[in-house]
């Protein structure tokens, strides 16, 4: 058996009736990717500056958290996306009550 459903298929030995719409575009989604680096950024910022862990700590500990390699971060990090995050974050100066509203499905402990 092959395709998107074989591993659904397979678990759970049911048949789906309605079938799956087909991708557009295959590959991965520039959506779920700007998601991820918004929380690795903010990630980031409550790592060093509320925990205040330093820099190749707080890589690791996103290195273990993302399942992305440090330079893949440190490099995500310095893109203008992320990079308006951090100056955002470094103006406001949020408490961690603010990333726990954010993201409540993260431990922010």
């Amino acid at each position: 058996m092959r395709g998107h459903r074989s591993v659904y298929l397979s678990l759970f030995n049911e048949e789906i009736i309605t079938p799956l719409p087909v991708a557009l575009r295959r590959g991965r989604s520039e959506l779920l990717l700007q998601k991820r680096n918004e929380k690795l950024a903010h990630r980031y910022w409550w790592l060093v500056k509320i925990k205040g862990k330093q820099y190749h700590v707080a890589l690791n500990d996103l290195e273990q958290e993302f399942d992305i390699a440090a330079f893949t971060i440190a490099k995500r990090l310095c893109e203008s996306e992320c990079t308006s995050i951090l100056k955002t974050l470094n103006t406001d100066k949020p408490a961690s009550a603010f990333f726990k509203t954010k993201y409540p499905y993260l431990n922010w402990q």
